[in-house]
């Protein structure tokens, strides 16, 4: 015999509204399972197929997205830019003209690299007394990592070089000095080369 009981109603509205229901379970489910994220019979069945460590979803047979994967897309570089590869297209140019009358090193020029890679710098130097020696050498984060340049001529000569190893974040920069104080050296034209450039390219 199903026991009738009394419940009082859904809505709350009167505490002293009562229900004669005679299956409170059944009732009780049915108007469970009616809300939208009710965890109903169907979804336990759904998920009682998925086996243990599953790599498909029962219904599409889709990948999952696993660990692997997400090691992935961590071998994606940021921007799913490329590595910069040294070459002869222009990135970057830092043309402002700098000097120093210091014969110690000071840093002139400052070029942040967005895009991890090799980078063909170029820049020059040149002295303002001529027959004495000016110096300028290709810095990364404060410690040289290019060859030591000298100019003992009152015009401007370029340098190039090939910089290999640069992380996004890092600082490239052009340190000078002069071979007596008060003797100006001078530099300009900090560029930044790639073979695989990430602007389009004016080639005529």
């Amino acid at each position: 015999m199903v026991e009738s009981k009394y419940v009082s109603g859904r809505d709350g509205a009167s505490r002293g509204s009562y229900t004669l229901i005679t299956d409170a379970g059944v009732e009780i489910k049915t108007a469970y399972e009616a809300e939208v994220n009710a965890y109903t019979d169907t979804k336990n069945t759904k998920l009682g197929g998925v086996a243990t460590n599953a790599t498909k979803y029962p219904d599409t047979g889709e990948q999952a997205f696993l660990d692997a994967d997400r090691t992935k897309l961590d071998g994606i570089p940021e921007r799913g830019a490329e590595d910069a590869v040294a070459g002869d297209y222009l990135e970057l140019a830092n043309d402002a003209q700098w000097s120093t009358q210091t014969t110690f090193y000071v840093k002139l020029k400052e070029t942040y690299i967005s895009r991890a890679g090799a980078y063909r710098v170029k820049f020059s130097i040149k002295t303002m007394v001529g027959g004495i020696s000016c110096y300028g050498r290709i810095y990364k984060n404060g410690e040289a990592v290019g060859l030591l340049r000298s100019n003992i001529s009152t015009s401007y000569i370029e340098y190039s070089e090939d910089i290999a190893g640069l992380a996004r974040g890092d600082l490239l920069q052009i340190y000078c000095k002069s071979q007596f104080a008060g003797q100006q050296t001078r530099v300009i034209n900090f560029r930044l080369y790639t073979d695989n450039p990430l602007h389009s390219i004016i080639i005529t």
